[in-house]
């Protein structure tokens, strides 16, 4: 034996459109499977049990394309997830020019714990996710730096309450 597929599923929305962009496992409990869904790109969190069972669906999004590029998941049940928006709404806040990078907690009921969003002028995108320890989150990317989008990558330190840390680009 080794290697042999012990099952697969398929998810989409209403229109039949969804990507999957990033995976984590839940311990033994399962997996969680991030990206997203809709002809509006919204952020979709679908959790499957580790025998392929559909266990919930979270979407949130804002009037623009959003997308996660990257998970992570704690000891405590907690998501975080890594990506972009191009929404004015997302969080509340007022869009730049372009994407803006984000990072989202979801408690371990799924309601929202925060949202942090943050960019350059052009396009901007978290697009990895890792956790420590000590409960803080570090995100990587780019930044568009101008107009003509050349950027820089960037590292990115935020606290368990959703705080930046430090920035290193």
């Amino acid at each position: 034996g080794g290697g042999e597929t012990l099952w697969s599923r398929q998810f989409a929305d209403a229109k039949g459109y969804a990507e999957g962009h990033a995976v984590s496992a839940l311990g033994d409990a399962g997996v969680v499977v991030a990206g997203y869904s809709g002809t509006g790109r919204d952020v979709r969190v679908t959790e499957l049990s580790a025998s392929g069972v559909l266990l919930r669906d979270t979407r949130f999004g804002s009037a623009g394309e959003d997308t996660v590029y990257g998970i992570a998941t704690n000891s405590a049940g907690a998501i975080y997830v890594a990506g972009r928006t191009s929404g004015a709404n997302f969080d509340g806040g007022q869009a730049q020019a372009g994407s803006e990078a984000f990072a989202v907690k979801l408690g371990a009921d799924r309601t929202l714990g925060w949202i942090t969003r943050f960019g350059g002028i052009g396009d901007n995108a978290a697009k990895a996710i890792a956790l420590d320890t000590e409960g803080a989150i570090y995100l990587a990317g780019d930044f568009a730096m101008n107009a003509m989008k050349e950027g820089e990558g960037f590292v990115r330190k935020i606290d368990a309450a959703g705080n930046t840390r430090w920035t290193t680009a």
